[in-house]
């Protein structure tokens, strides 16, 4: 006989503010359990799963979940009770006047909302950190020439997985609104600052509006478990950027 669900531990759930220069309005939900403990759990149950992850592996399907839970979470701090659907272009379905991004990785799931009247779109990332060797190899694709010359004389451990991860939230962020696709090499870490910061730049342009030089804004923190990102794009910044393409 299968055990009965539980609840997820209260201390399972990762409300806290993760950078002190975050936006007051954006919400933050993280989840920090085992794959096996989200699929068991209570809440697990309220989640409707798509045909292509009721389909999938155990682990694909914890994701998942745990991604939904976090999400629900996230839009419940800023009063919305929503669970978001899956899209056909595997995107989550946020609901009307809210904008919002998922990300997981083994043990961790994260999520961000805000309302779109501040926020034309939200990328939120998490990775586990490389080994120096498989960092070394993947340099190439994920660091600009550039990049490498501007972080050569500073000690950041595990720069190409924070940069990867970076780019991976602007992506996120552009791609609700350019529907373009890009690769690492296509834009470049300006700088990594105090308390978290960070500046991004395009280095080819996606659209009449997202041109070559055009800089986002973003966070960014690593431990020895995870690099967690964040990157934003204001309202009124997409609304300046709409204006300038006509």
């Amino acid at each position: 006989m299968a055990p009965e669900p539980v609840a997820i531990p209260r201390q399972a759930w990762d409300d806290g503010v993760p950078w002190p220069a975050m936006p007051h309005d954006i919400a933050l939900a993280g989840l920090d359990l085992p794959e096996t403990a989200v699929l068991g759990s209570a809440e697990a149950t309220g989640v409707p799963l798509p045909p292509a992850i009721a389909d999938a592996r155990p682990i694909r399907r914890a994701h998942y979940v745990a991604g939904r839970l976090c999400a629900r979470r996230a839009l419940a701090r800023l009063g919305i009770d929503h669970m978001p659907s899956r899209r056909d272009d595997a995107t989550a379905d946020w609901p009307e006047g809210y904008a919002g991004s998922i990300s997981h990785t083994a043990g961790y799931a994260v999520a961000v909302a805000a309302r779109r009247a501040a926020y034309a779109s939200l990328g939120i990332d998490v990775e586990q950190p490389l080994s120096a060797a498989l960092e070394a190899d993947l340099a190439p694709l994920v660091l600009t020439p550039a990049e490498r010359d501007r972080f050569a004389r500073h000690d950041v451990v595990h720069l190409v997985t924070l940069a990867f991860s970076i780019k991976e939230a602007v992506f996120k962020a552009l791609w609700p609104l350019t529907r373009v696709r890009f690769e690492p090499e296509d834009v470049e870490l300006i700088e990594l600052g105090a308390q978290g910061a960070v500046t991004v730049r395009l280095v080819r342009s996606l659209d009449r509006r997202w041109t070559a030089g055009a800089c986002l804004p973003g966070l960014w923190r690593r431990d020895v478990a995870r690099c967690l990102c964040l990157a934003w794009v204001a309202r009124e910044t997409w609304m300046m950027r709409s204006d300038a393409a006509r």
